[in-house]
Parts: structure tokens; C-alpha cells; sequence
């Protein structure tokens, strides 16, 4: 590869002996980089700790959290970092890439492992877009079994997916990555960052609470990865499936079956469905029992059905079980009671008129009775068709009355329906707002921290510029108190003499001595860049000579004279004698009398040098030097 990352470190630099030779990937959390270890000459991957959602580059390569604020945060990850890359270091296993060392430096870490030769499990889905059951298991089951020594370690990779997973050009597999892992169970609960992989990452990686995730976290992305190389498309990402659950709607991600996908088994199809549940209960809880599923164990299988209820709605209905499971219940029972009581009525009526007929067979009917009495209380007899007629209508009535009282059943199982249904409907209201409540609470609540963050971070600035004018305007009172001694030592007139530029200067952070000769036309450099509004001390010992006549001095130069050595001007400094040490801060600028020792703040940045206070015809017979010490105060 060679990816391109604003902010990765360029090519040819070199951290501990590892030189960075290209971009192997980037992520959230860092930059993966192909380097070579100088001291065993052979290719390694390093990953950098560099969490672009809150830290940045300098220029000059180190890593800092991108505001105060995320400054705790940084560290926190960056400890994590560190402290895992050590536990990896101790798994050992061919699937899983093997960690070398970890270090840090340019104030981040960096996480030292195997660079594997191959290709990514993504590339070679693109090209061929699905595999064979017997290449999936292939694959699959060496990283299962090296995750298994992860997670017996109590961490979790958290970002399995056809990209973290490379076949080695021998066929074997190894899980790369695990930049991202944490420790499941032990330590602090928050996590670093949000930064997910869609269709990969389960519902719960969404989460701040990191204790929700465990080893069914990476069985999700387990089984995401199989359905990719069995289906050729991509999972449905957590957020659309939470959403379509959310509104009631079937879970949008498909089931995976033998009369789609016939070249599978059905027990690792499954396996898969079973992985890819939304609900972490409903998922396997550990590898062994995912292990088992997509083997076909017996018993192992389980069956995922989609039209069961969603974890989403599964909550409010089991509330309202009591009701509406109840009513549904009692409708149908109901019902087989107003049909059976309507049946076994009109067999009553039916049977009753045959007991009354034939349980009296010696008695006389109303017609005989009629008959026996006078002809004019019963001038005519009813015939058998009008006695067929009443008994029908009656039956008929009857009929109608069951109807009736069945209609009047159904209408009230209809209005305790209702009941129940603005009952749910007010209590899914009522939930509802509670939610509103809570989340603008919480609003609220996150607002006044911002605010609190933001009123401390402007008193931290304050107090940060506070104690900058007061050390500037110390500072400046150091550098007048020192420019009224330099008025004192300086000279009047700038010097003719050329400048040495051997030792180059650099800025100084404790002390240097260097050797100052007699004998030399001109400017020693010190190698020291002195810095405005920094203090320095110069110390001289040793004795140096002007010239055979006088006498030998130390860098004061008092006792030089006698009858045979006179004082015949042209010193670099005038007024002082001509074997004293003086130095210059600058080229072009006015010399200084320095002495034996002189202490002061510089008003100036500029090459500090020395030289004898001699004139420049003298130079000739000069002789001896200076042991000359310049230490940086403050």
C-alpha cells in the first residue's frame, strides 16, 4: 500500500531504529505504518497512537490532545494503549499478529508487530465476492481459536471485519489490528472514541459504556464477516436495524437460508443468524458455544426467526400482556362460547318440544280437550300446518335473541379492545414524554458542563497570561537592571576584527567552557546563542600574555603595565586594560568588557564571542588563553 495521511509521519523518519518506509492504514485511533527495524533488518508494523478526534501534529512530529480540555482524556487512552500492547505482547498464537514491543516517544506510543505478507480478506472479497463454505471454515476457525486466548485474557478486539483479517500467501489466516482492543472487564468503563465499523460493530459499540461489550461484541462481527463471504453483501449497520425496530417494522437484516444459499449447511447458516441477533443476550455468549453452532453440534443449532417480537417492542407488550393477551383470549373463547350457547339452545328448544310430546303419550292434547267441550268455546280446530308454522317462528326467534346476544358479546370484546388500546397508546405517550423529559434534562445538564468547562478553561487562559506579562515585565526589569552595567563595560565604537564561526551556536541549557586564546585576530565563538530575557554567567580563569614586555594577567587584565609595557591605546574596548577579556553578543554590534566574571540578562538574541582587549598592531607577540565558562540561569 501507500496511503497518504495528512498527518502521518513522512518517509525515511526514523523512531527508536525503526525507519518509516510508507502508510499501511489509518483509523480513528492511529496510523498504521510499514517500517524497517534497522538493528535486525527486516520489515515490521507499527502502529501509532494518534486519536484524530481529539489530538493533532506539531511540526515537529509530536502528538498533543487538540484542547486543555481533552488533555485527560489523551492520556487515559494513551496509558490504555500502552498497558495493552503489553498484554498482547504476551499472546502467542499463529492467527493472532504477534506484538513485538511497545515504546513511546514524540509523546505518543507506538505499538511494534509481525508485518504479515498477504492480502486482506477485503480485497479478495471484492475479487471473487463470495467463498465456499469449506474456505469460510477455513478461515474462520484458526481465528477462532486464536480469539479464544484473547478472550480468556478478558479483552476484546472490538473491530473484526474483512479488512482486519489477512490470508497469508500460504492459506493461513492471522487477525490484525487490535489497535482498538480493550479489556472487557477490568479497569476503568469508559472507552476512547466512538469510531465504529457500519454493518460490522453491533448496537452496543455505539454505546459510552464500554461494560456492555464482551465477547459477543466480536461474535457480532464474527458473524458479520461469514455473511459477507456467503451472501456477497454487506450487513445491514446496527443504527438502521435499532431505527426500523424502533418504529415497530421487521428487522431489516436478512436471514440467511438453505433455499437461498443451497451450497451452505444449514447448521452454519444458522450459526450466522444466531451471531448476527441485535440483541446481545440473544446472542451466543461466548466462542465455545458459537464454535459448536457452526460445527453442527448436536443441540447446538438455534433457530432465528424474525417474526418473532423485536427487542424493541418486546418490553411494551410483555407490560400489557395482562391485557391484551388476556382480551385476544377471552375473544376467542368467547366467541366458541356464544356459538356453542346458541347451538345447545336451539337443540333445547328442539328436544324440549319432543319431551313434552313424548313424555306424555296417555294424556289428551289441547285439541282433544277443545274437542270434549261445548261446540261454541271451540268453533273451529287448528290444523297441523299452523302448529308446523308457530314452532318454526319460534325457532326463529330464537335464532334471532342468540344473534342478538352474540352481536352484544362481540361489541363489548370490541370496547375493552379499544380500552386497552388507549390504555397502551397512553401509556407508550406517557413513556414517550418521560424520554423528552429525561433527554432535555440531560440537555441541560451537559450544557451547564459545557459552560463550566468553558468558564474554567477561560480562567486557566487568564491565568496562563497573567503569569506571562508578570514574567514578561520581571523580565524586562532583569534586562534594565543589566543594561546599566553594560553601559558601564561597553565600548564606543564597533571593532574591524573578523569572527570566528567554529563552534556553530546553539541555544545553551546548562553550561559549556570553552578556550578563549591571546594570540588569535579575532572573535572566538562561544558556540552559545544567547536568548532575550535569559540570565547568563561568564566565569574566566587562567592567565594569558600581551606581549613579552608585560607582565602575564588573568581575564581582568589588572597588573598588565610596568616601565618597559605602557598603556598606548587602541583597545577594542577603550578604558579598559589590554589584556582583559571581552565578548560581543552579534556580529555588528558594540563590543563588552567582561573581566573575570559578569552576569546579566540579554537584551538580545544573538552568537555570543570573545577575545583579548588588545590593539591590532600588538596581536603578533600575544600568547597563553582563557578557560572561559558560560552557564545559562534560568
Amino acid at each position: 500500500m501507500n496511503q497518504q495521511h495528512r498527518l502521518a509521519l513522512p518517509t525515511g523518519n526514523t523512531i527508536h531504529w525503526y525507519e518509516i518506509e510508507s502508510v499501511l492504514g489509518k483509523g480513528g485511533f492511529g496510523i498504521t505504518y510499514l517500517a524497517r527495524d534497522k538493528n535486525l533488518d527486516k520489515a515490521v508494523a507499527i502502529k501509532e497512537f494518534l486519536p484524530t478526534e481529539f489530538a493533532t501534529r506539531d511540526p515537529d512530529y509530536t502528538v498533543h490532545p487538540d484542547s486543555a480540555q481533552n488533555e485527560e482524556l489523551f492520556r487515559w487512552g494513551l496509558t490504555r494503549f500502552i498497558e495493552e500492547a503489553r498484554v498482547l505482547s504476551r499472546f502467542e498464537h499463529p492467527n493472532i499478529v504477534r506484538v513485538f514491543t511497545v515504546f513511546e516517544e514524540n509523546n505518543t506510543g507506538y505499538m511494534v508487530m509481525a508485518y504479515e505478507h498477504g492480502r486482506s480478506l477485503k480485497a479478495i472479497l471484492n475479487e471473487q465476492n463470495t467463498l465456499s463454505e469449506e474456505r469460510l471454515m477455513k478461515l474462520l476457525l484458526p481465528i477462532l481459536d486464536g480469539l479464544q486466548l484473547v478472550h480468556g485474557k478478558q479483552f476484546i478486539h472490538r473491530d473484526i471485519k474483512p479488512d482486519n483479517i489477512y490470508v497469508r500467501e500460504d492459506g493461513t489466516p492471522v487477525l490484525l489490528d487490535f489497535g482498538s482492543a480493550r479489556q472487557a472487564i477490568e479497569g476503568e468503563s469508559r472507552t476512547m472514541t466512538t469510531m465504529v465499523s457500519p454493518g460490522y460493530a453491533p448496537f452496543e459499540q455505539y454505546h459510552a459504556k464500554g461494560e456492555e461489550q464482551g465477547p459477543w461484541t466480536d461474535i457480532y462481527s464474527l458473524g458479520a464477516t461469514a455473511f459477507r463471504a456467503i451472501s456477497g453483501v454487506n450487513p445491514i449497520d446496527a443504527v438502521t436495524r435499532s431505527r426500523a425496530l424502533l418504529e415497530g417494522k421487521p428487522d431489516p437484516q436478512p436471514l440467511l437460508t438453505p433455499e437461498n444459499h443451497p451450497g451452505y449447511s444449514p447448521a452454519l447458516l444458522a450459526a450466522v443468524n444466531h451471531a448476527l441477533c441485535f440483541r446481545m443476550a440473544d446472542r451466543p455468549q461466548n466462542l465455545q458455544q458459537w464454535i459448536q453452532e457452526l460445527q453442527g453440534d448436536d443441540g447446538a443449532t438455534v433457530l432465528v426467526d424474525h417474526t418473532e417480537l423485536s427487542p424493541l417492542t418486546a418490553v411494551t407488550k410483555a407490560d400489557v400482556a395482562s391485557g391484551k393477551a388476556s382480551v385476544a383470549e377471552s375473544k376467542q373463547g368467547n366467541m366458541r362460547r356464544v356459538i356453542s350457547a346458541a347451538v345447545v339452545l336451539l337443540v333445547c328448544l328442539t328436544a324440549g318440544f319432543g319431551v313434552f310430546h313424548w313424555s306424555q303419550p296417555g294424556a289428551p292434547d289441547q285439541t282433544q280437550t277443545e274437542q270434549a267441550q261445548p261446540e261454541q268455546s271451540s268453533p273451529q280446530q287448528p290444523d297441523a300446518e299452523q302448529v308446523k308454522l308457530e314452532r318454526t317462528e319460534a325457532q326463529r326467534q330464537q335464532e334471532m335473541q342468540a344473534r342478538q346476544e352474540e352481536e352484544s358479546l362481540l361489541a363489548e370484546q370490541r370496547r375493552k379492545e379499544e380500552e386497552a388500546r388507549k390504555a397502551e397508546a397512553a401509556r407508550q405517550a406517557e413513556a414517550t414524554r418521560r424520554q423528552e423529559l429525561e433527554a432535555e434534562q440531560a440537555r441541560l445538564k451537559e450544557a451547564q458542563r459545557q459552560q463550566e468547562l468553558a468558564r474554567q478553561e477561560l480562567a486557566r487562559k487568564q491565568a496562563l497570561e497573567k503569569a506571562r506579562l508578570q514574567a514578561q515585565q520581571e523580565m524586562e526589569t532583569r534586562i534594565a537592571l543589566s543594561r546599566q552595567e553594560f553601559e558601564k563595560r561597553q565600548g564606543t565604537k564597533i571593532d574591524p576584527y573578523g569572527i570566528n564561526e567554529y563552534p556553530v551556536a546553539k541555544p545553551l541549557n546548562s553550561n559549556v567552557t570553552i578556550k578563549v586564546p591571546a594570540a588569535t585576530k579575532a572573535w572566538t565563538s562561544s558556540g552559545v546563542m544567547i536568548e532575550r530575557g535569559k540570565t547568563y554567567s561568564i566565569s574566566a580563569s587562567g592567565t594569558w600574555s600581551v606581549g613579552k614586555l608585560c607582565k602575564p594577567t588573568d581575564a581582568s587584565g589588572e597588573g598588565l603595565y610596568s616601565l618597559s609595557c605602557w598603556d598606548i591605546g587602541g583597545q577594542v574596548v577603550d578604558g579598559f586594560s589590554h589584556s582583559a577579556l571581552v565578548g560581543k553578543i552579534g556580529k555588528g554590534t558594540v563590543p563588552f568588557y567582561v573581566g573575570n566574571s559578569f552576569s546579566f540578562t540579554a537584551e538580545r538574541d544573538g552568537a555570543l564571542y570573545f577575545m583579548v582587549n588588545d590593539s591590532a598592531a600588538t596581536f603578533n607577540d600575544n600568547s597563553g588563553a582563557l578557560d572561559v565558562t558560560i552557564t545559562r540561569q534560568n
